[in-house]
């Protein structure tokens, strides 16, 4: 399981994309991404705004976090934080 930047897009990727941003990140510019879990039901969100959504029940065991794949060159991570829950769509607004 990897959370990724294809293309300067945020997914999370277990053996296929199980979740896709809608947009690419831009370049020059803090973006927050967060992603959630809750009874398989996988969220996206960006800068505090629901983007998209998948399903995924595997193990939650990521290996690798943040890579910037084809081509797209570096993308810097400030912070990454994991929660023993998913927090709610106004929790995630209010880290933004």
């Amino acid at each position: 399981m990897d959370i990724n930047f294809w293309a300067g897009t945020p997914r999370l990727y277990a053996g296929s994309d199980r979740v896709v941003a809608s947009r690419t990140i831009p370049a020059g510019a803090w973006t927050h991404v967060v992603i959630t879990r809750t009874s398989g039901t996988l969220k996206l969100y960006l800068d505090g705004v629901l983007d998209s959504q998948g399903t995924w029940t595997g193990a939650f065991e990521p290996t690798t976090i943040g890579q910037s794949l084809a081509g797209n060159g570096q993308i810097g991570i400030d912070e990454f934080l994991l929660y023993d829950r998913a927090l709610s769509a106004s929790e995630i607004a209010g880290l933004t």
